[in-house]
């Protein structure tokens, strides 16, 4: 529970919700120490932009995966495993700051381009959402409310991959 200073590139389209964006960085330095290491931050309430391949210097709060362990149901802890996640944590707003910017546009770098474009020029958020969802596979945007629809159509599972085809 003691904060660390971690500088790392941000590798995730960055996940929306109401209070909180949810995004992966690769570390390369722990502390001021040289590390390579992959790790899921959660940033609350107001904080700047994040864009993938943006470079930061963090103050954050880490801890091991961890997760509930049931036999039947979703197990966190092998999830993030898979996905090579050393540590999840989350950002302390003060002292964090951007070192630089992306400096070559990656595929995933042009997908949340276009996701924050279609965000700034749709409205209502709600039809933007489903836009961003249907091109690019961005579905942080979207609303509970949203997702219950879907369910209920039958169409959650297009919402849920087709923006990952095209």
């Amino acid at each position: 529970k003691k904060d660390v200073i971690i500088t790392g590139d941000i590798v995730s389209i960055p996940q929306h919700y109401s209070h909180n964006d949810v995004f992966q960085v690769h570390l390369l330095s722990f502390n001021k120490k040289p590390v390579d290491a992959l790790v899921t931050l959660t940033w609350y309430n107001q904080h700047p932009e994040l864009h993938v391949g943006d470079r930061w210097r963090f103050i954050v709060r880490l801890v091991p995966p961890h997760g509930l362990q049931n036999p039947s149901g979703f197990d966190r802890i092998k999830a993030l495993s898979r996905e090579g996640i050393s540590a999840t944590g989350y950002v302390v707003t003060k002292g964090s700051s951007l070192i630089s910017t992306r400096t070559s546009p990656s595929l995933l770098a042009m997908r949340q381009a276009i996701a924050e474009k279609i965000v700034a020029h749709v409205h209502p958020l709600s039809m933007s959402a489903i836009l961003v969802s249907l091109t690019v596979g961005v579905r942080s945007w979207l609303s509970d409310v949203q997702w219950q629809v879907f369910q209920a159509s039958g169409t959650s599972h297009l919402m849920a991959i087709s923006g990952l085809h095209i």
